[in-house]
């Protein structure tokens, strides 16, 4: 308790610089034991970079979709089968309603219905396509559904397609190195200061390594918190954080221990 107690009186007096090297030893901990996890959703938060050939139906409450979408699926030249969400059905009956001529009454029974996206692969034939809408509307029937105009949406910008690949291929690369980077500099300026600090407290008592004992209690309390998180979150690469929880304690053994010769 008493080097627990020191780190935070020591902390108090340099508030600042404390706060950032437990933030970013929170943060290099927590990427580097989720790093999988967090990879795949910020692939996720990237918009496509492909271009988009899709065209958007509206289907009667009475036709199951799941039945729709196993049928549809396995058609040579539909990539995807996408179900809107709720937001975007409000966007896509507007644009139907326009498209249509429908008005204000018949937008509103519409909104009831349940929407979906039909992907189709690029470039492919407009005998193709009208195949796969006379096919949908078969199984639907003709009553049930209503089919939008085929859209192309052709993403050109080479600078930001280039952009997006980068993330899109090295998504954790870039964060930990930032992350990596500010933790230098705030542990080795937190570290310049506990010098004097733990000289003071050697010098006027009979405790031996305190530098390196304070930077251990320190480092224990960022991996007490990354596992009440990963508890909290319900997160299970536990074997993770204990790998990553062991480099992080052997690091103030490299920089904070100070081998002394007795006589």
């Amino acid at each position: 308790m008493f080097y627990l107690n020191e780190i935070i009186n020591f902390s108090k007096r340099n508030i600042f610089l404390s706060f950032i090297l437990f933030l970013s030893s929170f943060a290099l901990l927590n990427t580097a034991s989720n790093y999988t996890h967090y990879e795949e959703e910020i692939v996720k938060l990237i918009p496509k970079l492909e271009n988009e050939f899709y065209f958007n139906a509206i289907l009667s409450k009475d036709i199951h979709v799941d039945q729709v979408r196993s049928k549809i699926s396995d058609l040579p030249g539909v990539v995807d089968f996408e179900l809107s969400s709720q937001a975007s059905m409000k966007s896509i009956i507007n644009n139907l309603g326009t498209e249509f001529g429908l008005n204000n009454e018949e937008v509103k029974v519409m909104s009831e219905l349940r929407s979906f996206r039909i992907n189709l692969q690029e470039n492919l034939s407009q005998k193709s396509i009208s195949l796969i809408r006379e096919y949908l509307e078969r199984i639907a029937g003709s009553e049930n559904i209503l089919l939008g105009a085929v859209t192309k949406k052709v993403n050109d910008d080479l600078i930001i397609k280039s952009f997006l690949r980068s993330i899109k291929q090295w998504p954790m690369q870039g964060i930990i190195a930032l992350v990596f980077f500010i933790w230098v500099i705030s542990f080795f300026s937190f570290n310049s200061r506990l010098i004097n600090h733990s000289y003071i407290i050697e010098k006027f008592t009979r405790k031996n390594s305190v530098r390196l004992k304070m930077a251990l209690s320190l480092f224990s309390v960022v991996i007490i918190s990354n596992l009440l998180f990963f508890i909290l979150m319900e997160q299970s690469s536990y074997m993770s954080l204990a790998l990553a929880s062991a480099t992080l304690l052997l690091i103030p053994f490299v920089f904070c221990y100070k081998l002394t010769w007795r006589k």
